[in-house]
């Protein structure tokens, strides 16, 4: 395949969980940006010095990733679910009987969708891990992370799946 210029066009962003239908959170600023983690356990050997050597091999134990989110044109009410922490949470607040509650297993986690011209990428367990926002004359910037996770069961971190 000869070398080329590729673009996916303008990322549009939704999100769903618990309750929520899935709902458009609008436009960044420059896309969307996703970095994956891959996670190994290293294996020490004496060939290599032992324990404070470098290791022999790795043994692969999974990924996670991350995707950031630069928001210009969105909807504020969308964005007011994510500072919820959970798909089920108050605006504001969170309950000290709320404390230690699974994301995962208990259903509390979000869906985010990207759909861009190319490809859409729908990472369906994800938690918010960062967010931030500006209060200013300028035009409100809220910058969001997400943290999205394997599923327990089938491994799955993200797929194609738009509905």
């Amino acid at each position: 395949m000869a070398t080329a210029i590729i673009y996916d066009g303008a990322a549009q962003v939704f999100l769903a969980g618990g309750a929520t239908n899935l709902s458009e959170i609008g436009y960044t600023k420059n896309g969307v940006t996703i970095s994956q983690d891959n996670y190994y356990n290293p294996v020490p050997c004496d060939l290599f010095g032992g324990q404070p050597g470098p290791e022999i091999d790795n043994q692969a134990l999974g990924i996670t990733a991350n995707i950031r989110l630069d928001l210009t044109k969105f909807d504020w009410a969308v964005v007011e679910l994510i500072q919820k922490l959970t798909n089920d949470g108050t605006l504001g607040s969170f309950l000290l009987a709320s404390e230690g509650q699974l994301m995962v297993q208990e259903g509390k986690a979000w869906r985010v969708l990207i759909k861009t011209p190319v490809r859409p990428y729908n990472f369906p367990i994800c938690i918010v891990t960062a967010f931030e926002q500006n209060k200013a004359v300028l035009y409100k910037n809220p910058f969001i992370t997400f943290k999205a996770m394997r599923d327990p069961s089938t491994g799955l971190l993200w797929n194609t799946t738009t509905t």
